[in-house]
Parts: C-alpha cells; structure tokens; sequence
C-alpha cells in the first residue's frame, strides 16, 4: 500500500478526516496517528512490527536512562550500548547472510571451509531508516542536543510516523519531537503546498520514473548484451533521471501528506542535478542521509580535525559505509566506495589549490566555461557510477560497461518518449521549484467551491494516463 495507489488513497482519506475531526484533543490526535501507522506497516507483513516496536521500546528505554543521569561518562556508556545493540539489529536483518557468503568465499580462496548458519531473514521495510532515527535519538540526547521525548507515545510516533517511515526523510529528534509536543493548529496549513506537493511526486513518480523504467531501464539493466553502446548510454542517463524522479517523488507526496496532517518534514533534493563538483552533489542528494553520515559517522572519526591524510581516509570510509547502508550486496560497497574515493579527490584537489594561494569562497566568481565543466565531469560520473548502483550485481555492471565502450550498432532502438522523459526529468531538476511556486500561486486563487472540482480533474486526468504498471519504488529495498 504504497502512496500512487488508490488503497492508500482511501487510508489516507478516513485517517486524515478523523485526525481533524480530533483536533480540539492533541492526544487522541496522536493516538490515531500511532495507530494508523502500525497499522499501514503492519499491512505489508505484520511480523515487521514485532522489530520496529523492539527497536522502539528500547531505544526509549535507553533515551530515559541517558537523559536522566547526571554523570556525562554514564551517560556516554549507555549511549554506546543503545547505538550498537540498534547497529546489531540492523547487521543481523539486513547484512547477515552478506557478511556470511562474503567470509565463505574469503576462506575458499584460502582452502578453508566455513560452516557459518544460513538464516532465511526476510529484509524488513524501512529497517535502515528508523535504525537511524533511532540511533540519532540516542546520540542527541547524549550530546544535549536535543531534549528526551516527552512519552512513549511521542517516540512512538517520531519512529514510525506512516508518510515518512518506509522510504524516509531521516527525522532528527528536534525536526518532529518538537511538533509533537505543540498545539494541534486548527485547519490545514499551507493547503495549497501540500496539494502541489502530492500531485508532483506522483507526476515524478508515476509518469517519469515508471515510463522510464518500462521503456529501458529494467530490460537494459537486466540483459546489457542485448543492447547497443547507444542504447545502454541512454539506459543510464534514464535511470539517473528514474531514481531522481522515483526518490523526490516519493519524498514530494510524503511532505504533501505530513502537511495535510499538519506536520512539517525536511525535504531531501535541492536540485542535485545541478551541482559542479561532487562535495555539492550530496548537499544536494539525500539530503536528510548525508547530513546523518556526516554527523554521526564523518564527525565522530574526526571529520577534518585531524591530518589531511586522515581527513581522507574519514572522507572515504564514511561514504562506503553509506554505499554498504543501501544493501547487503559488493554492487553497493563500490558505489560507496567510488563516490567516497571522488569525494576524497575533491578534497585533495581543494587542498592543493589552497597551497597556492587559491581561495575557495571564490569559487562562485569563476567563469560559465568553468562551472559548466564542473557540472558535467560531476553529473556523468554520478551516471556511470549508478551502473553499479542498478545492475543485478558486479559482474553484470562489468558487462554493461563493456559493452557500452564497444561502439555497436543500434540493436533494439529507443522508444522516442524516452528522450522526452530524460529532458522533463532533469528539466524539473533545474526549475521543479519554480513550477511548483507557479501551481501553488494558481491554486491560492482558485476558490475554496471550486478547489475540489480541480483536485477531482487533475485526478482523473492522471488516472487516465496511469501506465499499466508501475515500477516499485527504487529505495524501498533499502
């Protein structure tokens, strides 16, 4: 039950006019909230909720005992056990059977066996980023950062919470502890953007994204051989802009839905498409998942306290530890592991150019010739660097890159709409704000009798144009 779908059109139609219906009781409130969520995830395999509320219970067990000692090494030491027993939870349901076969092959290689267990452990949904919030919980209190949650229901809710729970924002304790803790308002706020925000995910999602991946993506992923260089350079850049669309999307119509109940969380792009260097990109990308290896990881080891060598190596193991987040496979560490070597580069790069006198603030002055060079070495190693990312593993991604170097004929063709879809996806990259600034004005001025008249046109008009299948979202795996 995923957002473009009509069952959780009606979910979210009777939760969100009961939630309203509740506004004068800020309790209940967050009682039906709380329950509507369990229930959402509980709808895609209920045994997911046995872990989530594990996970839930004690971490705020944890966040009592830290917020409430007065010594800080107490308060560190159980800061520790509360991060590391969420890290073995997410080592053992997501990363098990990886670590396992990768030990086993490792000690054929050096004639010896292994007789490690197999565990048949069904991944659960959104496992990594409410591990996260969990774990951003803990560390915050410890830091002071952040105050503890006011009750286990508060927590509750922070944690699983059903329009950001599977594919995330990551929520810091201050972004939405706090909002739980106001006054219900008393109507809506900012109907309009959460209206355009719905409609723009699902116009990413369901028209872009999944057109893109009916039409080249999953065969060119699935079976490179079959396809010509041309062919398979077109693939990538459609699933560069499939993944923005598929992601942004989902984030839009989160945002969108979380507004309609009144809450307000983070958006995670700000036009990644558009960076000139790779430290930009993941400014702009993920917004919510860089910001949280930067401060719970990159800081932690030192970030660029230390020596430059050091610096670069934080760089490094801290981006291929966020490429290993996004699943148990090798596909996923070298993706990691490129983008930590690129970021790391970057860096070096930067502090070359210092020791000659170069300043960094200045970066904006420089010439379009040398920002557009910037912007395209950066957006085509991210494109290259997804082959990785999108193919079913190592092997297969070698394939797709070697046959994209061998300048081939045209063998299947590509569908024109492709080439169309590639250009609105990176268009809504650059001026996406923009067009939903546009919509919102239009939507302000359009009388509250008349509003659902408009909803109800944009809907069927949508409907009618809705593929025959739509592609899963691509980071609900994650």
């Amino acid at each position: 039950m995923l957002f473009p779908t009509i069952s959780f059109a009606f979910f979210f139609f009777f939760v969100l006019i009961a939630y309203w219906a509740l506004r004068e009781n800020r309790r209940k409130q967050k009682l039906l909230l709380l329950a509507a969520s369990y229930l959402y995830y509980g709808l895609f395999d209920p045994r997911f909720l046995i872990l989530l509320t594990l996970s839930i219970f004690f971490s705020f067990a944890i966040g009592k005992i830290i917020s409430q000692h007065p010594e800080k090494q107490i308060r560190k030491k159980w800061a520790m056990i509360g991060v590391t027993v969420n890290v073995l939870f997410l080592a053992v349901f997501k990363y098990y059977d990886f670590f396992r076969s990768s030990l086993e092959d490792f000690l054929l290689l050096l004639g010896l066996e292994s007789h490690l267990p197999v565990l048949s452990i069904v991944l659960p949904l959104g496992i990594s980023f409410y591990t996260f919030q969990n774990i951003a919980y803990l560390v915050d209190l410890y830091k002071e950062k952040s105050g503890p949650a006011k009750n286990l229901v508060d927590y509750m809710l922070y944690i699983s919470f059903f329009p950001q729970l599977i594919l995330g924002p990551i929520l810091r304790p201050k972004e939405f502890l706090v909002q739980l803790e106001e006054n219900s308002p008393q109507r809506i706020p900012e109907l309009s953007k959460a209206i355009t925000l719905i409609f723009s995910g699902y116009i990413k999602k369901v028209f872009i994204a999944s057109y893109l991946s009916i039409f080249i993506v999953e065969d060119a992923f699935t079976a490179p051989e079959n396809f010509s260089s041309f062919e398979l350079l077109i693939a990538s850049y459609a699933y560069s802009i499939q993944v923005f669309c598929d992601f942004s999307g989902y984030i839009d119509m989160g945002r969108g839905f979380a507004l309609l109940l009144g809450f307000r969380i983070p958006d995670n792009f700000n036009n990644p498409y558009a960076a000139t260097n790779i430290g930009d990109f993941w400014r702009r990308w993920h917004i919510t998942f860089s910001s949280w290896l930067r401060d719970y990881i990159y800081f932690p080891m030192g970030g660029s306290r230390t020596s430059k060598l050091r610096t670069y190596f934080n760089l490094f193991i801290t981006f291929l530890l966020g490429g290993l987040w996004h699943g148990a496979h090798w596909k996923f560490v070298i993706w990691g592991a490129l983008h930590g070597m690129a970021l790391s580069t970057y860096k070096i790069s930067i502090d070359v150019r210092r020791s000659f006198g170069f300043n960094a603030s200045k970066e904006r002055k420089r010439p379009i010739w040398y920002k557009l060079g910037g912007w395209f070495l950066t957006f085509h190693f991210c494109v290259l660097a997804r082959i990785f990312f999108n193919s079913p593993d190592v092997d297969s991604a070698l394939v797709y890159f070697g046959q994209m170097w061998q300048f081939s004929a045209v063998k299947q063709g590509v569908h024109p709409l492709v080439f169309g879809l590639i250009a609105a996806g990176l268009s809504l990259n650059f001026i996406g704000n923009w067009v939903q600034s546009g919509f919102i004005s239009i939507h302000d001025k359009i009388s509250w009798y008349f509003r659902p008249l408009a909803w109800a046109a944009i809907a069927m008009l949508l409907i009618a144009l809705h593929p025959g299948s739509m592609a899963p979202f691509i980071y609900a795996q994650f």
